[in-house]
């Protein structure tokens, strides 16, 4: 029985390392006239909200349309990972588009 509650603890105790409790996902749909898909962040924590990520989106996704993700209507978009290590995507726009980093996934 001891085994059992220490391997519940650690496995308790593992997933909440693998995704800390201010961390957050967020899904946006993305229309860009040839393609639709929905964005998705799963970023680690600390979490910059919404906005901050919905902004992010627009960036590496020029010329497309960015909206709130609805599950009725956006279930059937495939999903796009995307990223933003060390949060500089709207800090450093321009060296993005020189990269040709202007899309999720």
């Amino acid at each position: 029985m001891a085994s059992r509650a220490a391997l519940l603890s650690a496995a308790l105790a593992l997933g909440l390392a693998a995704h800390p409790a201010d961390a957050a996902s967020y899904l946006f749909r993305v229309d860009c006239g040839d393609e639709s898909f929905a964005a998705l962040w799963d970023e680690p924590a600390p979490d910059p909200g919404r906005d901050y990520y919905r902004t992010a989106t627009g960036t590496l996704n020029l010329h497309c349309v960015i909206a709130d993700y609805d599950r009725r209507t956006d279930a059937g978009l495939a999903r796009r990972l995307c990223r933003d290590p060390g949060r500089v995507i709207n800090a450093f726009p321009i060296a993005l588009i020189f990269a040709g980093l202007t899309r999720c996934g």
